[in-house]
C-alpha cells in the first residue's frame, strides 16, 4: 500500500472516530424517570378501552389524571373512571382495580407506577 492511501485510510478512521464522539455526547439521553404504563378500562356494556402512554407521574392517580381519565372520588375510592360512574347504593357498583394482573389493596392514589406496568380497572356489580 503506497504512503498516501495509508495517511488517507489513518485520516479518514480518525474523522469517523470524532464523529462518533460527538455524535455520543450530544445525542439525547434516556430519561430515567419515563415510564410506559398501559390501562385498560372495563365498562359495564363489556367495552374495554386500552390506553398506552409514557408518564413522569409517581401514582396511578397522577398518571390517569394526565389523560383525565378520573373522576369523582369518595375517601379515595374512585367512583368515575374514564367517564362511567358506578353508583353502589343503586346497584353495588364498584371499581375494582388491578396491577400486572393481581387485585390491589392499595388505591390509584397511593399505587406506585413502575415501568411497564399494566392496570386494569373493571366495573364490578
Amino acid at each position: 500500500m503506497n504512503k498516501k492511501v495509508w495517511i488517507a485510510a489513518v485520516a479518514l478512521v480518525a474523522v469517523v472516530a470524532v464523529l462518533l464522539g460527538i455524535w455520543f455526547l450530544s445525542r439525547p439521553k434516556a430519561d430515567e424517570n419515563l415510564k410506559t404504563i398501559t390501562v385498560t378500562i372495563a365498562h359495564e356494556n363489556g367495552v374495554d378501552n386500552t390506553y398506552t402512554w409514557q408518564t413522569k407521574a409517581t401514582t396511578l392517580a397522577e398518571a390517569m389524571n394526565e389523560k383525565s381519565l378520573l373522576g369523582e372520588s369518595v375517601d379515595g375510592m374512585y367512583l368515575t373512571v374514564d367517564g362511567e360512574t358506578t353508583d353502589f347504593n343503586a346497584n353495588q357498583s364498584w371499581w375494582c382495580l388491578y396491577e400486572n394482573d393481581q387485585s390491589t389493596v392499595e388505591g390509584a392514589d397511593t399505587l406506585i407506577i413502575e415501568d411497564g406496568d399494566h392496570f386494569r380497572w373493571e366495573y364490578t356489580i
